[in-house]
């Protein structure tokens, strides 16, 4: 590799704009995985169990 596409830190600009690209859409993965994923799981689970406010969940499976 040419040492004039290292920078000072010893990172390669592709390793650079991969960072770069990760650090602006990751505010679009924290709210996905907040607002999306961790409900669809949450209520997944939550259908396969006997639950109420009351009591822990009882994993029933198929059984609902």
């Amino acid at each position: 590799m040419l040492a004039s596409s290292r920078s000072a830190g010893g990172r390669s600009l592709t390793q650079r704009s991969l960072v770069r690209g990760l650090l602006f859409a990751s505010p679009w993965i924290v709210g996905f995985v907040f607002l999306q994923l961790l409900p669809i799981l949450a209520s997944a689970y939550y259908s396969l169990t006997n639950f109420n406010l009351f009591q822990e969940p009882v994993f029933v499976g198929l059984e609902n």
